[in-house]
Parts: structure tokens; C-alpha cells; sequence
């Protein structure tokens, strides 16, 4: 009975050290997710304010000019439509810009989830892990679709340019209009190769997270309890292994 009383109190003390050397590591591993997230999160709205307010200062300046434009030459039918037209392009580039300003994207709303989860218990903080990681996967791999989606649009613009380059005659006495196709499909050739080659920052922030986490060879932490009279409780605990006894 003595015997017993003093090996729990021996291995309780052991785990007592593992658990705490658990709780710092799951701190850090958090502060990690965290600050990943939050620099993904602060390079988002920055895009989306800067990408919001050239949106409505374009819209303003067109908007403008569909009113300018009557008021500085001969009203007549042709005015009329570049007057229409830059009126509506206007009016749908500050709605767009608005738009933009209003609604944050996942880029912002799940950093912004996961800093309000609570992490008080071991269970909340393996949760919180977890989540975190998944948030920081999905984000990459959706940043990593719309990077590859881009480079995709702009080589093909770029095909369709030096298609319509090279199988058109070339005007013996004005070949601007045609040269002007060669030129957008380099512009466009260059703008694909380096959108597929350099890597958005959600994907930089998880590809630095999965490094550091290799690094340290941290594994997930998990429970196995065997119930019986004088059972051991195995604790498979990232960084090493503890085992505690549970006397009924």
C-alpha cells in the first residue's frame, strides 16, 4: 500500500513536469499559428483597403468624366454613348470598391476566428492547434488555386495575343495596331510566368509553419487510458512519453 502510495506520488511528479513542458510547447505552437495567421490577415486588408479605395477613386474619375464630358464638346450621339459609358463603368467601379471595403475575405475572418477561440485547458489548446493548422492549410492551398487560376487566365491571353499576331498580315502602312498584339502577349507571357513562379504569402506563412514544425519533430498529443483497479493512463505528448497511475 506504501509502496503504491509513493510510486504515484514519484510518476505524478514526473508528469507533472511533462504536462508542463506540454502546456509551454502548446504556447508556442500557438503564438506560432497566430503569428502566421495575423501576418497573413494584416497583408489581406491592407490589399483589400488599398484594392477597395483605387476601385472608388477610378469610379469617381470616370463617373466625372461621363458628366465632363457633354459640358466640353458638341452634345451629339457619339459623345452621348463615351458619356454613358464611362457614367456606368464609373458607377459600377464605386460600388465594386465599396464592396470590397465591406466584406472581408477568409483571409482576414479566420485569423480573426482563431485569435477569439479560447485556450484555457489542455482540450481547448489541441483544439485550437488544430483548427489553426487547418485554417493556415486552407488558406495556402486557396491562395495557391487563385495564383495558379491567374497564371492560367494571363497565358492564354497571351497565346491568344501572338496567335492573332503572327496570322495576321502585317499593314504596309500602319502596322500599329498589330504590333500592339505582340506586346500584350509578352506583357501577359511574363505576367503568367512570374505569378506561377513566386509564391503568395499564405503559402510563404504555412510553408515556413510546416519548416519550423519539422524541425522540431512536434507530433500531435493524445490520450490513451486503460480503466481498471490500478490502470496506466499512456500520455503520448509531443517532444516524449509520460505514464501516470490511476489507484481506485
Amino acid at each position: 500500500m506504501i509502496m503504491k502510495k509513493i510510486i504515484l506520488i514519484v510518476i505524478s511528479i514526473f508528469i507533472a513536469g511533462t504536462a508542463l513542458y506540454a502546456e509551454a510547447e502548446d504556447t508556442e505552437i500557438l503564438q506560432r499559428l497566430g503569428g502566421h495567421l495575423e501576418s497573413i490577415a494584416i497583408d489581406a486588408q491592407l490589399s483589400r483597403e488599398i484594392g477597395g479605395g483605387v476601385l472608388i477613386g477610378s469610379g469617381i474619375l470616370l463617373g466625372s468624366m461621363g458628366f465632363i464630358l457633354p459640358a466640353l464638346s458638341v452634345y451629339d450621339e457619339e459623345n452621348a454613348i463615351f458619356s454613358t459609358f464611362f457614367f456606368s463603368t464609373g458607377t459600377v467601379c464605386t460600388l465594386g470598391g465599396v464592396l470590397v471595403l465591406l466584406f472581408p475575405s477568409d483571409y482576414e475572418k479566420l485569423p480573426r476566428k482563431f485569435a477569439e477561440m479560447p485556450e484555457t485547458t489542455i482540450r481547448e489548446r489541441e483544439a485550437k492547434i488544430t483548427k489553426g493548422e487547418v485554417y493556415l492549410r486552407s488558406l495556402s492551398t486557396k491562395s495557391r488555386d487563385a495564383r495558379y487560376l491567374s497564371a492560367g487566365i494571363s497565358a492564354a491571353m497571351s497565346a491568344a495575343a501572338f496567335i492573332y499576331y503572327f496570322t495576321t498580315p502585317p499593314d504596309p502602312y500602319d502596322s500599329t495596331f498589330r504590333d500592339t498584339f505582340l506586346y500584350e502577349g509578352i506583357t501577359f507571357l511574363g505576367s503568367s510566368i512570374v505569378t506561377y513562379v513566386i509564391k503568395s504569402k499564405p503559402e510563404n506563412e504555412y510553408n515556413a509553419y510546416l519548416e519550423w514544425k519539422n524541425s522540431r519533430g512536434i507530433a500531435k498529443q493524445g490520450f490513451i487510458d486503460m480503466n481498471k483497479d490500478f490502470s496506466p493512463v499512456l500520455i503520448s505528448i509531443r517532444g516524449g512519453i509520460g505514464i501516470s497511475f490511476r489507484y481506485n
